[in-house]
């Protein structure tokens, strides 16, 4: 189905279906209490899984189970921290400050290979850091939404998955990780909600039950990460992570007509500050590319006389 001829097609289809997730979970997080939110929404996602792949579950590596949980564990810490926060800030908020993630997974990656980060890569850090203090801040009241800051650590748990995936990941598939991710949520979700919130907020009734927003955050971050690990094989991670700028647009625009979010100077003045940062830490790669592959080119013409 994906191809390298239509990958980037595709990467636009998993940018709108992150950027919708934001909504459907916002939606859902107004009807229900973020821990039921996040016990439900991932039930559903395990039934649409188990439908969809129960065949290619056959040779689980269990000899790996403990490599597949450290791996998901963050993972499961970014989905969770994700419902939590989206219940005390705006889907476009929580959009714009997760592409934040996009300059921490080169820091990252570097620490975890032992190199030493581009040069450019600090200074885009520092302007989406600007970007992010005016997202975050209310300037008026000089104080901090602690949605906000939940969502920029779900930036950082999501940048240590991804690093961790790519170092620490070979050979695994990805029906794997999906199935030990939702063997975590599972009942790591219904446990807080049972303990934490059961007392306080008893689930609606089925008839009451919001199933537009339930439904969709399950089936849009489900196919979400299944296309994402699909196209990832066709394009560059600079392309990838330029292609990821449209999210905060598709949600803010979703956010305006479904959860009637009106956008505020402060949100879109901070957004365009961190994409802006993402677009040139962009473009200094691909130039930094081009340089590496010229020099490469030039000492392969050199010639050692005999």
């Amino acid at each position: 189905m994906v191809k390298a001829s239509n990958a980037i097609p595709f990467m636009l289809a998993v940018s709108a279906l992150w950027g919708s997730s934001y909504v459907f979970t916002k939606g859902l997080t107004n009807a229900l209490p973020p821990f039921a939110a996040f016990f439900l929404s991932n039930l559903c996602g395990a039934l649409f899984f188990t439908i969809l792949f129960a065949r290619r579950l056959r040779g689980f590596p269990w000899r790996r189970l403990g490599a597949l949980v450290t791996l998901n564990a963050f993972c499961v810490l970014n989905a969770l921290l994700n419902v939590v926060g989206l219940r005390y800030t705006t889907s476009t908020n929580a959009s714009f400050l997760v592409q934040f993630s996009v300059l921490l997974i080169p820091l990252f990656t570097a620490v975890a290979r032992r190199e030493r980060p581009r040069s450019h890569v600090f200074p885009c850090a520092m302007l989406a850091l600007v970007g992010t203090a005016v997202l975050l801040l209310d300037f008026g009241q000089v104080s901090v939404n602690p949605g906000d800051v939940l969502i920029l650590v779900v930036a950082a748990s999501f940048s240590v998955y991804v690093v961790l995936l790519s170092v620490k990941g070979q050979g695994l598939r990805l029906v794997d990780i999906l199935a030990v991710y939702y063997a975590m949520c599972v009942p790591i979700g219904g446990v807080l909600y049972f303990c934490l919130e059961r007392g306080r907020m008893a689930l609606p009734a089925v008839g009451d039950m919001p199933w537009l927003p339930l439904l969709g955050s399950a089936t849009v971050i489900l196919f979400a990460q299944v296309l994402q690990v699909a196209v990832s094989r066709f394009l560059r991670t600079e392309t990838i992570a330029l292609l990821c700028c449209v999210e905060p647009i598709i949600t803010a625009g979703l956010a305006y007509f479904l959860l009637a979010e009106r956008f505020r100077t402060q949100t879109w003045a901070g957004g365009l500050i961190v994409l802006a940062s993402l677009v040139l830490a962009n473009v200094f790669d691909r130039r930094a590319d081009r340089l590496a592959l010229s020099a490469a080119g030039d000492s392969e013409k050199l010639e050692i006389p005999s």
